[in-house]
């Protein structure tokens, strides 16, 4: 097969559609990939013929407002990724037989459609609408009635910023208007729910056909560096601490928090900077080790809980370490991991990132080591699949067949 791969996100999202694009290669398909610049380089590492895309996510992040700005801003930002993955994956998958995307890929199921060639859209959320809460805002916790509303109003305001610049390109592709996003978006696709069942199962009221293909953990992330070896030999395992691809607005207040919480609690820390330059250039406690960015599958069982902004990727390794774990969201799915998190028991309630203080991050702490919540972790841990990317690899090729 010839197959066409992309995705303009963050590391959570690139990361997967890379590790997939290589197993792909691996069985013998050629494959063509389109990725934000800075990733190109991960693509290279694994010898992956990959091309850019012009929209920055890490730059959206970095300069992102607060409250209607931010809104503003990133809807922006959406509308120009799709008008852009429609404009370089229409010629690039001229001679594909599938184009494989995640979510975040607006434009890729037009395109396909256009084409007449299958997409493979892979969501590491339960993107599709039914009785359970949308997974992209805070209020986890209504009926289903009122979750039904709220997908409602998803609707609306998906198709409020894009379904006019989509439309358009639609019909210059002369192809039907759109009306309903989810009918658009789940309905032409092939749904691939990138998740562990165990985190986030299936829900009442889905009608859209989906597959469940696991996390797609991938291969080896790399070793972990020396310094961070030393430190962990050197005393009892400690707390990871670290907000991924997500950039905060004042990072060295947060960084304090972090530090005041952990002389409170007395514990042995890794500090990772990721996105949200948590700790750089600030000298450190003996206690304290920093990390610019941390391979999760070494790291993460070594350590005696995880404390995380609450990125799909980032919970299920957390959770497939059996490690106990506790989300502090800002944004999107994290208030959805957050309760998951919470409901199974394997970490306390997770506090949202603007109201983290010293006192409730020390709670946290301390509720990190409940004998309950480490216990269910590893029980949990020992229930996840690991097989995703294979998952995935064998489901597209099965459904591929069938087209």
């Amino acid at each position: 097969m010839q197959i066409v791969l992309g995705s303009a996100g963050s590391r959570g999202d690139v990361m997967p559609i890379l590790e997939i694009a290589s197993e792909m290669k691996h069985r013998g398909h050629n494959v063509r990939i389109f990725v934000p610049g800075h990733f190109l380089d991960e693509a290279a590492r694994r010898e992956l013929p990959a091309e850019r895309f012009a929209t920055d996510s890490r730059g959206l992040m970095q300069n992102l407002d607060s409250g209607w700005r931010s809104a503003k801003r990133t809807a922006d930002w959406a509308r120009q990724a799709m008008e852009e993955q429609m404009e370089l994956l229409v010629p690039a998958a001229q001679d594909a037989d599938a184009m494989v995307t995640m979510a975040n890929e607006v434009g890729a199921p037009t395109v396909a459609e256009y084409l007449g060639i299958p997409h493979f859209r892979v969501c590491l959320i339960p993107c599709l609408p039914g009785d359970a809460p949308p997974p992209v805002q805070p209020l986890q916790n209504l009926p289903s009635y009122l979750n039904r509303f709220l997908w409602s109003g998803v609707e609306l305001g998906t198709m409020h910023i894009f379904g006019k610049a989509l439309n358009e390109k639609r019909k210059a592709l002369r192809l039907p208007k759109i009306r309903r996003f989810s009918d658009y978006a789940a309905g032409y696709s092939h749904n691939l729910l990138a998740m562990d069942p165990m985190l986030a199962h299936p829900c009442r009221g889905w009608k859209y056909p989906y597959s469940y293909v696991g996390y797609p953990f991938g291969g080896d992330d790399g070793d972990l560096p020396p310094q961070v070896e030393a430190f962990l030999e050197a005393g009892p395992p400690p707390i990871y601490i670290g907000f991924g691809s997500i950039c905060l607005p004042n990072p060295e207040k947060t960084t304090e928090i972090i530090l005041d919480a952990l002389a409170v609690v007395g514990c042995r820390a890794i500090l990772a900077g990721g996105w949200a330059n948590l700790g750089k250039g600030k000298r450190l406690p003996e206690n304290v080790h920093f990390l610019e960015d941390a391979p999760h599958k070494k790291l993460f069982p070594g350590m005696a809980g995880i404390i995380h902004h609450g990125g799909s990727g980032t919970t299920h390794n957390a959770a497939r370490s059996g490690a106990p774990q506790a989300i502090v969201p800002q944004m999107l799915d994290q208030y959805f991991w957050g309760k998951r998190v919470f409901d199974l028991g394997i970490g306390p309630k997770p506090v949202s990132q603007t109201s983290l203080t010293k006192r409730k991050l020390v709670k946290i702490l301390r509720e990190l080591s409940c004998p309950n919540h480490r216990r269910q972790a590893r029980e949990v841990s020992a229930l996840m699949r690991t097989d995703g990317i294979r998952s995935i690899a064998d489901k597209i090729e099965e459904d591929f067949k069938k087209t």
